[in-house]
């Protein structure tokens, strides 16, 4: 045995004999040889460390789906050419009937390891469910701007200049004056719930503005725009509200499916 030499181990993932000189990786409950550990690398060195062997099988089967997934949706964010960017976060391509979100600088997600994945997913027109708007955190901002007012005061200066009965020598000093500004911000989010998931894409926007004109890119996605009606400015109710407060109604057994139907042609104008 030689100097560096290991003890020959399996490999907890796929069972292979892993050699006295082979590099392996310590998981929670054994080994995993390079092959099986090859995946896991883009989210760091250590990433595994606390799974069992037979949560790793099951990580590793999704991370194959997942990298092809991510290699499939690099090619098809290059294939885009966006008609229309909404407040530099929303890019459509009206031709390819298809949208994604830049979250961060370039549109890439830095944070992973994987080319492919520092590139924003991209979806079809079809992939949006539902649209909403909600209130975010209101923030408060001071900004203090410091003005200069010249003046004259007097300095008085004994014995040196003028004599011992002193001097009064005129200066001219400056006197500044400070104003404070607080400013209340109120945030808003643009929900996007994509068909097959339980929780929404949560767009923040600084304002109500620009959280309107994403709401209403996104309803002009929808074919015949089902879920909604335009917001205006001053408008208070949306197609997409009306038919959330009556599917409420129906959740909660106060109506039944016809009511719900017949109600819901009657706000689409069907």
């Amino acid at each position: 045995m030689g100097l560096f030499d290991k003890p020959i181990v399996n490999c907890g993932v796929c069972n292979r004999e892993i050699g006295k000189t082979e590099k392996r990786w310590k998981t929670k409950d054994g080994y995993m040889c390079a092959e099986c550990v090859s995946p896991f690398l883009i989210h760091g060195p250590r990433a595994f460390i606390g799974n069992s062997a037979e949560e790793l099988k099951v990580m590793r089967k999704d991370e194959v789906v997942a990298r092809e997934f991510w290699a499939n949706n690099k090619k098809e964010y290059d294939e885009l050419n966006p008609s229309r960017s909404i407040e530099d976060i929303l890019f459509i391509d009206d031709v390819k009937k298809k949208w994604y979100i830049k979250r961060v600088e370039d549109g890439k997600f830095t944070f992973y390891l994987d080319e492919n994945r520092r590139y924003p997913p991209v979806f079809k027109f079809t992939d949006i469910s539902e649209i909403s708007m909600s209130l975010g955190d209101k923030t408060i901002t001071s900004t203090s701007v410091t003005r200069k007012d010249k003046g004259i005061r007097k300095v008085v200066v004994g014995g040196v200049i003028g004599g011992a009965t002193g001097a009064i020598v005129g200066g001219m000093m400056a006197r500044g004056k400070t104003n404070t500004q607080i400013v209340e911000v109120q945030s808003y989010f643009v929900n996007v719930l994509i068909n097959g998931t339980e929780s929404p894409i949560s767009i923040l926007v600084g304002n109500e503005r620009s959280a309107k004109e994403l709401h209403n890119a996104f309803l002009s996605m929808i074919p015949n725009n089902v879920i909604g009606k335009e917001i205006k400015p001053g408008s208070e109710t949306s197609n997409a509200d009306e038919l959330r407060k009556f599917k409420g109604l129906l959740d909660d057994g106060i109506i039944n499916k016809e009511e719900f139907e017949a109600k819901k042609k009657q706000i689409l104008g069907l």
